[in-house]
């Protein structure tokens, strides 16, 4: 099949946030495919040429057909499908030379990329997050990022409660952020195999979501008094959340954040202190927002139809 497509969003066929944004670009009149990487190179072939007349490019069915231009989602990435005869740094090669091909054919003309992957790889590091959060103005809860034994136990004696997250994304998995125990030593020996993050625990019971597209804001407050979870709002379902709006100020921060790191899509994670000022705490270039569409009615993946079709940034 040749693709015209308005938009093109790499996902899987199910992903209700891509049919959720698929309905919108056609009820606006546009033309939307989602496509899956999951099945390169092993049981689908991608092709790349240039024979000094005319340029092929294909992606399994996919034929890229030239004047028209599409946008590009890059919502969710599956694993490729690499042949198991593969191993070791043949298997990693193979990997990174499927994955820039298929890039490379999806987006080397594309009008707009939501996100750029090279921006969201840079992004996704808690570290840099914290320091660039810093930076805009962003108040970021005491934090520490270590594998060094000593360094974590003399964080967590210096703080009343602290709560420990995942420093990198796991695919397909919810880890959620947990309490340590301060009541009893804990043995941090093994953080010597692989850094640990470490937070003061804000005590405040407000959360907020933030999710931001091109520059358009969507916030939603998230009330935790009751939550039986308040440390993690996600496990639990007795949260109460409704649409809001963040103080002026930390807006502003917030889309200066978003500037510098070079995003067009952003879910944001702040939450109060005890004097209701809300911090940094992370963002998400591939977060989950259909929950707080659902829930507050906020026009989300309307704005991301509006972004991809290039009526509104």
């Amino acid at each position: 099949m040749t693709t015209g497509s308005d938009v093109i969003i790499v996902s899987t066929p199910e992903d209700v946030h891509a049919l959720a944004v698929k309905r919108e670009i056609e009820g606006r009149g546009g033309s939307c495919a989602i496509l899956s990487n999951e099945a390169f190179p092993a049981a689908e072939a991608l092709t790349y040429a240039w024979d000094g007349t005319e340029e092929t490019r294909e992606l399994g069915a996919a034929r890229f057909a030239e004047p028209r231009r599409h946008s590009v989602w890059l919502r969710r990435f599956r694993p490729y499908t690499l042949d198991d005869k593969l191993h070791g740094e043949y298997r990693d090669y193979a990997r990174r030379a499927t994955d820039s091909t298929f890039e490379g054919i999806l987006c080397g003309r594309a009008r707009l990329i939501v996100n750029p992957a090279e921006r969201n790889r840079f992004i996704d590091h808690k570290a840099l997050q914290l320091q660039l959060a810093l930076e805009c103005g962003l108040p970021v809860p005491s934090t520490i990022i270590t594998n060094e034994p000593e360094k974590a136990l003399e964080f967590l004696s210096r703080h009343s409660r602290v709560v420990t997250k995942s420093i990198a994304s796991w695919r397909f998995r919810l880890i959620e952020t947990r309490f340590i125990d301060s009541s009893a030593i804990p043995d941090f020996s093994s953080i010597k195999l692989c850094p640990v993050l470490m937070q003061e625990y804000l005590a405040g019971m407000i959360e907020y979501r933030v999710t931001i597209i091109g520059m358009r804001v969507f916030t939603a407050k998230v009330d935790l008094a009751e939550a039986e979870h308040p440390v993690d709002g996600r496990l639990h379902f007795s949260r109460v959340m409704e649409a809001a709006e963040l103080p002026t100020d930390t807006e502003a921060r917030l889309l200066r954040f978003h500037r510098a790191a070079g995003l067009i899509y952003g879910a944001y994670d702040l939450r109060c202190d005890a004097s209701g000022i809300p911090h940094f705490l992370e963002v998400n270039t591939d977060g989950q927002y259909l929950f707080v569409e659902i829930e507050t009615g906020l026009p989300i993946s309307a704005a991301m139809a509006d972004v991809l079709l290039r009526r509104s940034q």
